[in-house]
């Protein structure tokens, strides 16, 4: 798929979105050592080399799942889970905007230590819960879309450059590759739940 066939509807339309998608950044897969450990089981969920074509894919993968979704089965909580699947959209919009800023102050060369966040809390406070999940949706969307436009234009200068987050190096190709496989992580979950339910 390239971003021709990504699908955007006339609410997406009006509501501002930008329809002309970039065309899928060249990001290759990062090194151990450019990234905390952790991370890499997002990473690993990434085909190699792919990483930007899998940030355009999951555009379709996230509208599919949550553009036209009820609102009884977006607030429904599957045990053992403990996030409604609104919650779990509001967690991916909070990590694409923070990893996407990640990116940004890490490929500008910026050696400013950048601090953790806790997505439980933000998860909370944003009221996530209380949200629609078109709405949700369409946030996430204007984050990605913005996130792929940066991505486009960075250069492989930009995507070595190395930064710290709470003390961890990580480099701005493992930003953009952690918010894909993150991604993947969870719409994997809410795929199984759905169908679970």
């Amino acid at each position: 798929m390239n971003s021709s066939t990504t699908r955007l509807d006339e609410s997406e339309a009006a509501a501002g979105v930008i329809l002309k998608l970039p065309t899928a950044p060249t990001i290759s897969s990062p090194e151990p050592g450019e990234y905390l450990e952790y991370f890499h089981k997002y990473i690993a969920l990434v085909p190699g080399g792919q990483c930007g074509q899998e940030l355009v894919d999951q555009i379709d993968i996230i509208r599919d799942l949550f553009a036209e979704m009820d609102d009884a089965t977006a607030r429904t909580v599957h045990a053992p889970y403990t996030w409604s699947l609104n919650q779990v959209l509001g967690h991916l919009v909070d990590c694409e905007r923070v990893f996407g800023y990640r990116a940004a102050r890490i490929a500008s060369g910026d050696a400013t230590v950048l601090s953790g966040f806790d997505e439980n809390s933000f998860v909370l406070a944003m009221r996530y819960a209380e949200a629609r999940a078109d709405v949700l949706y369409r946030e996430w969307l204007a984050l990605r879309i913005a996130n792929l436009t940066m991505f486009s234009r960075l250069t492989p200068v930009h995507w070595a450059q190395r930064g710290s987050v709470a003390g961890n190096v990580l480099t701005a190709r493992a930003t953009a590759c952690i918010i894909a496989g993150h991604t993947t992580h969870h719409t994997e979950i809410v795929v199984r739940r759905l169908e679970s339910a």
